[in-house]
């Protein structure tokens, strides 16, 4: 389905909580393909049903672009939180379903796997790494996944900076070790937040070998927990040299979540 080829290309072109997409194909249309063809500039049109209502400006925008530079139409529709599934249903049910929906991993899969349109043979799906996890049957690949806020979570337990027994050395090298391997495999493009167990700058001193490898690596933010009670007030939060750091022990946040932006 050529339409479909096209939007689904869109969408992933901007990398932004995971799910999949799907291209939709009519499953009594028999001349319907995902995997073969491509759309000429300027025709067609095509809808999104966005499941994720605080993405909804950003993908309006992005079909706004997709327009401006294609000529294809592309109408975004957004479920309210909570209905995603209910009205999917209703939309599958109208005579032109959504060229694009998104479903919920394997297990929307299973249930929307005769209408997800094959496109295996699309440049989208040449461009997918390795590993890259795409819903399909091994041979043809019916959905993409895709990342929303734009954010890598890497980090390691992390370790103490003051003990100095003579197995501290074998234990940070390790941990040094674990945070480089999670940081390296962070998706290119992401911003990566750091999150360990240990405080990497204290008052008054700090574990240089964690505060080196998190600039090494561009680091802006790190979290960190271990500093209970009366130990809280003498935790290091806000920037020092670069990076910010924030404490996000249960009580440290007076047992109420933490918003990151």
């Amino acid at each position: 389905m050529n339409k479909a080829k096209r939007l689904v290309a869109l969408a992933l072109a901007l990398t932004l909580a995971a799910g999949a997409f799907s291209g939709c194909w009519n499953k009594d249309d028999s001349s319907s393909s995902g995997g073969s063809g491509s759309a000429s500039s300027g025709s067609g049109k095509g809808d999104f049903l966005n499941f994720k209502p605080e993405g909804d400006s950003v993908w309006q925008t992005i079909a706004k672009e997709y327009t401006q530079k294609t000529g294809v139409q592309v109408k975004v529709t957004t479920a309210a939180s909570g209905t995603y599934e209910e009205q999917l249903k209703s939309e599958m049910a109208k005579k032109e379903a959504p060229t694009i929906f998104q479903v919920n991993g394997p297990v929307g899969y299973a249930s929307w796997a005769d209408w997800c349109a094959d496109i295996s043979g699309s440049k989208l799906a040449g461009r997918l790494r390795e590993g890259a996890g795409v819903l399909g049957d091994g041979e043809k690949i019916y959905g993409v996944p895709y990342t929303v806020e734009g954010y890598a979570l890497c980090g390691t337990r992390g370790w103490l900076f003051d003990v100095g027994e003579p197995h501290d050395e074998k234990v940070m090298n390790r941990e040094i070790g674990r945070l480089r391997m999670s940081l390296q495999a962070a998706e290119p493009g992401l911003e990566k937040l750091v999150f360990l167990h240990y405080p990497p700058v204290y008052t008054g001193t700090s574990a240089p070998e964690i505060v080196a490898t998190l600039k090494e690596f561009g680091i802006k933010t790190c979290f960190y927990g271990h500093l209970h009670g009366n130990a809280i007030r003498f935790a290091v939060q806000g920037e020092v040299d670069g990076i910010r750091y924030k404490l996000v022990s249960a009580d440290g946040l007076r047992f109420c979540p933490y918003r990151i932006n």
